[in-house]
């Protein structure tokens, strides 16, 4: 009855089959879940005061389109970690780069945004438009 589980380091996002019932899986998801996982009462991530990654100190907007693929992705994810990741992941979802090709970035939407229609309408809107500002104008975002 489960459809797809979505384990990241601080949630797991379970989707069910319509044919199954929530009180069919909980006993036995959770029992596995306890069995399998461990709790940390604290993170061991140290603060960041500032906010700013560390690919983004040396990012140049206008250098962008000169970078290589893997310093294209490089930056790219460190803004999506910054500004879009935490928000996906307090819905239960995820987001991941697939490609960038010349002007037009390819994601993936994980876990519970895989399946909810606002991520391919506003929420996928919503990054399009922070990526325009923080990269260029003339960038497109696509969901896969």
């Amino acid at each position: 009855g489960i459809q797809n589980i979505y384990l990241k380091e601080n949630f797991v996002t379970i989707t069910k089959s319509n044919t199954v019932g929530w009180h069919t899986l909980m006993e036995k998801t959770g029992h596995t879940l306890e069995k399998y996982l461990q709790y940390y009462e604290t993170g061991d991530e140290p603060e960041q005061a500032d906010n700013v990654h560390p690919v983004l100190e040396a990012f140049k907007k206008e250098d962008f389109f000169n970078y290589d693929d893997t310093r294209q992705t490089e930056v790219v994810n460190a803004l999506l970690d910054v500004a879009i990741r935490p928000a996906l992941a307090n819905d239960g979802g995820g987001i991941n780069i697939l490609s960038i090709e010349g002007k037009q970035i390819k994601l993936h939407y994980q876990g519970a945004c895989g399946s909810c229609p606002s991520s391919t309408t506003g929420t996928l809107q919503y990054i399009e438009q922070f990526l325009k500002e923080a990269i260029s104008p003339e960038l497109e975002v696509h969901a896969n």
